[in-house]
This record gives structure tokens, sequence and C-alpha cells, in this order.
């Protein structure tokens, strides 16, 4: 069975997250947050540097579908809905709740996020 839940055990709490219905990851100084869909956060015990590395470790192949993007964000490629250049915007949505996020990016990093939708590195 396909592993679908990553678990963070530290000292006084149990967090059990699945990544996939992520719509974003925001570091949070040594931790970062979990935002889901429906505008749950969930403060995880690690940084985002760390998490990617449980992503890939835990995930292999399915972790492409998470972007880290500048220090601040590691997106899920699957809620992207709009890359707004001059705006600086990156938009997520799952299209069935009517939570919509507008993450602040800068251009070169847009750009980038372009061009590998263009180049079908993501969403292909």
């Amino acid at each position: 069975m396909a592993l679908s839940h990553i678990i963070f055990n530290n000292r006084n709490e149990l967090i059990r997250i699945n990544p996939f219905k992520v719509v974003y990851y925001e570091a949070y100084g040594n931790y970062s947050y979990a935002v889901f869909t429906n505008g749950v956060k969930v403060i995880l015990p690690v940084g985002l540097t760390d998490l990617q590395h449980i992503l890939v470790q835990n995930f292999k192949e399915r972790a492409r579908v998470f972007l880290h993007i500048g220090r601040r964000f590691i997106v899920n490629t699957e809620f992207v809905v709009k890359v707004c250049v001059p705006k600086q915007q990156l938009t997520l949505c799952d299209m069935v709740s009517s939570t919509i996020y507008n993450l602040p990016v800068s251009k070169e990093a847009l750009k980038k996020i372009k061009n590998m939708y263009i180049n079908k590195q993501i969403w292909n």
C-alpha cells in the first residue's frame, strides 16, 4: 500500500497530515505551516528545507508536485490556477471550496514557474 500521510512526532504532540491535500507550505522560522484547501493552518515542527527532504524521501516521484519557491513557500502545483507576473502573485485554489490563496512571489520565480508550465515540466 502506498504511503499517503506524514507523521510528525515531537515532545508534546503528534501531527498526521496528507501532504497532497496541502495547498502550500509556508516558512515560519524553524517551523512551517501546512495550509489546507479549507483554510486550516497546521504548524509543523520542521523548516521548509527539511520538509522538502521528507516529501522526497517518503513520496519519491509523487513529490514532484511540490515546488519550493524562494525561502518562503513550497506550493502544491496541483492547486496553481494563475501565475500573474506583473502583480507578483501566484493564485492557488482547489476549484471546489471558495477559499482562494494569493501568494506574493517574486517576478523571477513566477517567470520560472510559467516557463516550467510551458515546457511541461509541471502539470503534464
